[in-house]
């Protein structure tokens, strides 16, 4: 018997409703795979005769998804506004109530502390590790500022607590490595004592200053080392002070002379000591190579480093060049040492 379109669309209808979700996902994905099988060339086709409709679509997609987005965003802007300004208005408001109510905001607080000690503490622990450089910076600004307030404080709280004092200092003194840090720092100053009582030096005297004593004594010797003096007050200061002989500071000038001279060879080897010693070993392999006996490196690079420097101090005292100043690639290069104001013979220095 024929059926009409209508009788069939719901036989099958009433038949697909028969089956489980799971057999009619199997069967639907049966039948999508052999209709693809069947056409292959289906989606192709297609897309090739709806090229501009497909590119125009997908335009329109990304343009509304667009406008979507940026609709939410406006959105999520003004959700946040309105967030901040109702917790600003709520801010107020609790703080105009606890002025209006001390006792009442005091009692409050209290039964919070009461309540949450142990989230309290850890807030607490959680800030000061959050700014412990701050605040220890601000507690050592604080002691300086006011070092009588601090011992006072001690004082107190010493005067208070005497069992705690006792077993601080016990428990301080039990520890080994407390007690033999004590015992060197005890030594280091004991033989810090002997050495400045053997030079004649007068003991030092420290002591601890407030931070506006700081300030003002620094703002005392600015005032007193940069202020402008007149030629009376300059002439009264330099009354005070002994001109130094002259045979004195020729005698000082010159050792001071002779003392740049001993230390021109250490400076020519810190600078050629590295090519001077690549020399001595090629030299010494050649000796070797021909019979003789090497080099001994160390001895013959200082030995050629004070030839070079004697060569060119000779330089010096034959052409007089003075008023030039030596520098340590100066003899390299084939240039003098400069000659000083006490500078003498070049050939009595020792350069060890």
């Amino acid at each position: 018997m024929d059926q009409t379109p209508e009788q069939h669309g719901r036989d099958r209808h009433a038949a697909r409703r028969r089956l489980s979700p799971e057999e009619r996902k199997a069967r639907d994905s049966a039948a999508r795979k052999a209709w693809n099988e069947a056409h292959p060339d289906y989606y192709r086709d297609y897309r090739e005769r709806n090229r501009e409709s497909i590119r125009a679509k997908g335009r329109e997609r990304e343009r509304q998804r667009r406008v979507r987005m940026k609709a939410e965003a406006e959105q999520r802007l003004l959700k946040m506004e309105q967030d901040a300004e109702r917790r600003r208005r709520d801010i107020e408001r609790a703080r105009e109530w606890a002025r209006r109510n001390p006792d009442k905001k005091r009692a409050q607080r209290q039964r919070y502390v009461e309540n949450n000690r142990d989230r309290i503490r850890a807030m607490q622990l959680a800030y000061y590790y959050r700014n412990r450089e701050q605040i220890l910076q601000k507690t050592r600004e604080r002691r300086l500022a006011d070092p009588q307030k601090r011992r006072e404080q001690q004082r107190r709280w010493q005067q208070a607590n005497p069992e705690k004092v006792r077993e601080n200092q016990r428990n301080y003194r039990s520890n080994p490595e407390t007690a033999e840090k004590a015992r060197a720092y005890n030594r280091e100053w004991k033989r810090r004592e002997r050495r400045r009582q053997l030079a004649g030096l007068p003991p030092r005297r420290l002591h601890l200053v407030s931070e506006s004593e700081r300030a003002a004594n620094l703002a005392a010797a600015t005032d007193f080392f940069t202020r402008r003096r007149r030629v009376a007050e300059r002439r009264r200061l330099m009354e005070h002070f002994e001109r130094t002989p002259r045979p004195v500071l020729e005698e000082w000038m010159r050792e001071s002379a002779l003392a740049r001279r001993r230390q021109i060879v250490p400076d020519y080897l810190v600078e050629h000591g590295d090519r001077l010693r690549d020399e001595v070993t090629l030299d010494s392999r050649a000796r070797q190579a021909r019979g003789a006996a090497p080099y001994d490196v160390e001895s013959e690079v200082r030995r050629r480093a004070v030839d070079a420097v004697r060569r060119a101090l000779e330089d010096v005292r034959l052409a007089r060049s003075g008023g030039t100043i030596w520098r340590p690639g100066a003899v390299a290069q084939g240039q003098a040492p400069g000659r000083g104001v006490a500078d003498g013979d070049p050939s009595v220095v020792d350069f060890g």
